[in-house]
């Protein structure tokens, strides 16, 4: 998933859910703050010079981890 028009130097919180054919989960609890980082800041990039994603991973049904490499 990827989150467009979000401001540099705000803090945002979010929650998510699954959904599928058999219907929709609960609501997660608020995530922790994310601090979107200044434009400036160094972008993390790959010897080819493309931009690394954030890794995600999940312990749990109702949590999910947002890493940048």
């Amino acid at each position: 998933m990827k989150l467009n028009g979000l401001e540099a130097g705000k803090i945002y919180f979010f929650q998510v859910r699954a959904c599928n054919a058999l219907g929709n989960s609960d609501w997660s609890f608020w995530s922790e703050g994310y601090l979107v980082p200044n434009p400036l800041q160094t972008v993390v990039r790959n010897e080819e010079g493309e931009e690394i994603e954030p890794l995600s991973s999940s312990d749990s049904p109702t949590s999910i981890k947002l890493v940048q490499p």
